[in-house]
């Protein structure tokens, strides 16, 4: 194991002014996954489930033409054309009443960043972004992306789970839960709770929920509270589940996530659990209603805790997990 380097992290406090914290991000030898750059040209589409914009095909219209108004240059019909794969088999044969996906109702994700591949999967990370994994205190991702300062994507790549297939299933149930686990367990702490489904072209779900963590400052003898951005991105397919969970103080985690959820591809069945192959974890683990899920809040809750007690060098009378173990959130 050798050091990778270490995220210098400012801290902004009424009384403290600005401390920093080095918190230890480190990289494995050579045994280390093949991280390669790809080619520049693969294109993930996703469309936004949420936001469908869809355009109508009228008597007389062509593809070109609707390329050119709706997306502003008729080059692009071939682009429209593998949108709707699904109704368009000839670019040339369009029939009134055809309901075409536009652009504007998804997010293309190009390939341009390194790649992280595991024989079984693979997905892309932000350009620029190192891998190793990320320790403060109990709390741990053994599979962690890095950016600059605060910015970190926890991964967690597991086999598909039942109990994740049936919270996702009913997707606006599954944030109704969340909605309320939130507001019951972190009434005063978390903010701006929004949340976005996806799907790719080949069917597979991509879904994020996104929040505004307040660190609460009187918890350390301090006046006011540093705002932490927060986002979970989940993607299923055939056979896994992959879950990336994005700290930041800029709100620009929530596409970060979404490119590396969304770039992520199965390559083949495993021919054993990755439960048993894999090398990634997120940790401690904290159990809810959601099973199968991760359950961000706690752990976001716990890592920035551990992370202000060793700023300010302040002892831990007992840890959150004894504490969540109590009741909850202690109470």
């Amino acid at each position: 194991m050798k050091l990778l380097r270490k995220i210098r992290i400012a801290v902004t406090a009424p009384v403290l002014g600005f401390v920093f914290i080095n918190v230890t991000v480190h990289a494995v030898g050579e045994s280390y996954p093949l991280v390669y750059v790809g080619k520049g040209n693969e294109i993930t589409y996703l469309t936004d489930m949420d936001h469908s914009d869809v355009y109508e095909v009228k008597e007389g219209d062509t593809l070109w033409e609707i390329a050119g108004e709706q997306m502003g240059d008729g080059k692009s019909y071939l682009e429209l054309a593998e949108i709707n794969s699904d109704l368009i088999k000839d670019p040339n044969l369009i029939l009134p009443g055809m309901m075409l996906q536009m652009p504007s109702s998804g997010v293309r994700l190009k390939g341009e960043s390194g790649y992280k591949w595991e024989g079984y999967y693979r997905f892309a990370h932000p350009v620029g972004w190192t891998v190793g994994y990320l320790d403060v205190g109990e709390t741990y991702a053994n599979f962690n992306l890095s950016g600059d300062g605060l910015e970190n994507i926890a991964c967690l790549v597991q086999d598909k789970d039942s109990a994740m297939m049936r919270n996702t299933g009913d997707w606006e149930n599954c944030c109704e839960q969340i909605r309320n686990y939130a507001q019951e367990q972190y009434p005063d702490s978390v903010e701006d709770l929004a949340f976005r489904h996806y799907q790719t072209e080949d069917g597979e779900d991509v879904y994020l929920y996104s929040y505004t963590y307040k660190i609460d400052l009187a918890a350390y003898g301090m006046e006011g509270s540093i705002p932490i951005n927060v986002c979970m991105g989940i993607h299923l397919t055939e056979h896994m589940q992959a879950q990336f969970l994005g700290l930041s103080s800029d709100t620009e985690i929530q596409n970060q996530v979404l490119y590396t959820a969304g770039t992520f591809k199965e390559l083949g069945k495993p021919q054993t659990s990755l439960a048993e192959s894999s090398n990634m974890a997120i940790g401690p683990v904290y159990s809810w209603e959601l099973a199968g899920m991760f359950n961000p809040f706690t752990w976001v809750e716990q890592f920035y805790d551990e992370l202000m007690r060793e700023i300010l060098d302040i002892p831990k009378e007992q840890t959150l997990k004894e504490k969540f173990l109590e009741g909850p959130r202690g109470n």
